[in-house]
Formats: structure tokens, C-alpha cells, sequence
């Protein structure tokens, strides 16, 4: 047992926990000889992937100091066919959910934005759809890629898309 202990690999992966560490550090080691702190203790090498999923993929990010004003801008395409994230802001909770129904390549999307501030959703090169605080519920419909996101509630009686909204929330059956 002290072989695998004492080994090289098993202290490079090990060593920061055997050292007490309980955050990631940026280098194996962590003190100096001297047993000062070597280097940083907090590092966030791991943690980067997250601010490029909320900022990158689903896109949400202040328009303005402050964010008041609010920027969802999704960046849909490739494998990934559904996404989902929250980040709180001084306002309260922003949420920006998309999924892709997949028989009609149309993208069902919710966002929720908090009291007291306004987003705007940038979707392709189209200017943007003003939201204002409260939840708003979105269909972009492949088909009129040319159009604006047509609203839910504006399309309740054209029972080919409310069909669409049901299975993208795999619900059955139209309106």
C-alpha cells in the first residue's frame, strides 16, 4: 500500500488533497519549500466551461451595466438539441430555456425575465424581439425563417403549430 501511495502518479493526482487542499490549485505542488503558498489556490481552470454554456450557447448576458436591460442571444445549431440555464442578476432570477422539435427543425423557446428590467432576443440576424419582464413563451418556425418569432398566444387557433408547442413539450393532442 505505501508502494501506491508513494508512487509518482498517485501523488500527482492525489497530492493537492493529501496537502488538505479542497478547492483546485494551479499547480500540483501548491507550497513553496518554505511552506508559503505557491501560485494560486482558487484556480477556475474547471470552472470556465460553465461562463461559456450561459454566455455562449444559451446566451444570456447584461446589454447594460447593471442589467436592467438584458441579451439572450442562443446560439442553436450542431448536436445539441435542447438547453436549459438560469444566472441571477441584481433583479432577480433571468431563465432561458430552447429545445428543437425534431420532426419540424422549428425551436420552441421560455424565458423568464425578473421585475424592474427588459431583454431583447437576438435569434439569426433579425433585430431583436423586446421581452419585458415576466415569462414569455416563443416559437421560431423554420419554415418562415424570415419572420420574427411568432408569440404562442398569437397562434392558438392554428392548430398545426399549437401541435408543434404540444410535442415540443411532450404533450399530445392540439388545442
Amino acid at each position: 500500500m505505501s508502494e501506491l501511495f508513494g508512487s509518482i502518479p498517485f501523488r500527482r493526482k492525489w497530492n493537492q488533497q493529501l496537502l488538505g487542499a479542497t478547492t483546485l490549485w494551479e499547480t500540483w505542488e501548491g507550497y513553496t519549500q518554505k511552506e508559503d503558498a505557491y501560485m494560486s489556490h482558487n484556480h477556475y481552470a474547471l470552472g470556465a466551461i460553465s461562463g461559456w454554456m450561459v454566455d455562449g450557447i444559451v446566451g444570456l448576458a447584461p446589454a447594460t451595466a447593471g442589467w436592467r436591460q438584458m441579451r439572450i442571444a442562443p446560439q442553436i445549431g450542431g448536436e445539441i438539441i435542447s438547453v436549459s440555464a438560469s444566472i441571477i442578476t441584481p433583479f432577480g432570477e433571468l431563465s432561458s430555456k430552447w429545445e428543437i422539435v425534431s420532426d419540424t427543425g422549428d425551436v420552441f423557446m421560455c424565458h423568464s425575465i425578473p421585475p424592474g428590467s427588459a431583454a431583447e432576443l437576438y435569434f439569426g440576424d433579425k433585430r431583436p424581439y423586446k421581452m419585458a419582464s415576466g415569462s414569455h413563451k416563443l416559437l421560431w418556425r423554420k419554415a418562415a425563417s424570415e419572420c420574427m418569432p411568432a408569440h404562442v398566444r398569437e397562434a392558438v387557433d392554428k392548430d398545426a403549430m399549437m401541435t408543434t408547442v404540444d410535442r415540443a413539450h411532450g404533450q399530445t393532442g392540439g388545442s
